[in-house]
């Protein structure tokens, strides 16, 4: 039979053991968070540079730039990843932020629903941006919401 005492040590044990595993669990996750926005990001940026490329083969090889791709469309839609790209920064911090108030042992209830608002606004920028992309490759002229002129208090600068 074994003693109360050593039992509940054994116990005790054991949840430290479950507790310090939750841990490493969790960094990891936020490490493969991490991995996968860097992911995102590189292959936003390596799509911005085929469609620079994309235009400027069109220019070698037909002297001026415009039908189907033209610069306005590689333009506004680079800057679409750009804000994409600075969108899922903003979705990063804010896990952190979660993890931290979680770590802290306080209420992470108003920084989720903060999070639920960027992750849907997130979701609508991709869909505009999708939008985009379809349009420039069907030959039509994008006029993107998000490409107002730096410094004019319109859209995100």
């Amino acid at each position: 039979m074994i003693d109360p005492k050593d039992q509940h040590r054994q116990l005790v044990d054991l949840a430290r053991l479950s507790i310090a595993e939750a841990k490493q669990t969790r960094a990891a996750a936020a490490e493969a968070k991490a991995r996968a926005h860097e992911s995102e990001i590189a292959d936003e940026r390596m799509r911005s540079r085929s469609w620079d490329a994309l235009e400027k083969s069109r220019v070698r090889l037909t002297g001026k730039s415009g039908t189907p791709v033209d610069a306005g469309n590689v333009a506004g839609l680079k800057l679409a990843d750009e804000h994409l790209a600075r969108g899922r920064d903003c979705v990063q911090k804010q896990l952190r932020v979660i993890e931290q108030l979680a770590q802290a042992n306080r209420s992470t209830d108003l920084a989720r629903s903060i999070l639920h608002t960027m992750e849907n606004t997130l979701r609508a920028m991709e869909e505009h941006r999708a939008m985009m992309s379809d349009r420039s490759r069907n030959g039509e002229t994008i006029q993107s919401a998000c490409a107002t002129p730096k410094g004019t208090g319109i859209g995100v600068n």
